[in-house]
């Protein structure tokens, strides 16, 4: 019957929730609800969707830390959906929930940067952990913002304090600098596409930035080591870093 077979848990009293939203995407009414249910004793904010049309429209408002994701949707299929939000979003975490096992599938699946996959019928302390591993990723990448970041020539990323030094001199960014360089430390040695970037600096999307990117990205490179960020023709830019970050 599709059941996923958690029970609720029960507490004495009640523990602080967890600062995460988490979007599900499931189109069995029943499945969906007891999530809702379960998750909602744990995490602040949680949004559900039946189908890929309503849950892009509270992904565009809401942005969820994590997805949950079925493949069998009704008006699209679920990684064509993920695969769409990868084009700009690389940082929400995205949980597969599925009824399948096979090799193609996963295969699949593993190119789409997902922190796990679930197979139908689930327990709790299944779906406990995976959620687990889905904030310790989260906390990972935020952790970025307490530390100092080594490029090549001596040129160090202060992220705490948004500052850039080429050994004890200080270099000027703009804003808009800051924001795009912040954004490339925090995807170091990963492509990302013009429409990620785009998003990532300016919160929405228009095709009228592209070329204010361009702009900005230039005036960013003549003030970085030669070739930390490089242009993937037809692809996006990436910025190269073959050093280990070390905190403060």
């Amino acid at each position: 019957n599709g059941c996923l077979g958690i029970k609720k848990k029960v507490s004495w009293f009640k523990l602080p929730l967890h600062p995460f939203s988490i979007l599900i995407i499931e189109d069995e009414d029943n499945i969906r609800k007891q999530l809702i249910e379960i998750l909602e004793l744990d995490f602040e904010n949680v949004y559900s969707a039946s189908n890929t049309k309503i849950a892009l429209e509270i992904y565009k408002t809401k942005r969820p830390d994590i997805m949950i994701v079925d493949i069998n949707l009704p008006n699209e299929n679920g990684l064509k959906f993920i695969e769409k939000i990868r084009e700009a979003d690389h940082s929400t975490k995205v949980i597969v929930l599925t009824a399948y096992s096979s090799i193609e599938y996963l295969i699949k699946a593993t190119k789409l940067r997902l922190t796990d996959y679930l197979i139908k019928p689930l327990n709790g302390k299944t779906l406990d952990n995976t959620l687990q591993k889905a904030m310790d990723e989260i906390k990972r990448f935020k952790t970025i913002s307490t530390e100092i970041v080594h490029l090549k020539d001596n040129f160090k990323w202060y992220a705490k304090e948004q500052k850039l030094y080429n050994d004890t001199q200080s270099i000027e960014l703009t804003l808009l600098e800051k924001k795009l360089l912040t954004l490339f430390i925090k995807n170091q040695n990963i492509m990302l596409s013009s429409e990620s970037i785009i998003m990532g600096i300016y919160d929405t999307y228009e095709d009228n930035k592209l070329n204010s990117l361009k702009i900005v990205i230039k005036k960013l490179r003549k003030k970085l080591p030669i070739d930390t960020i490089l242009n993937i023709y037809k692809e996006g830019y990436i910025l190269k870093n073959w050093f280990l970050n070390y905190k403060l």
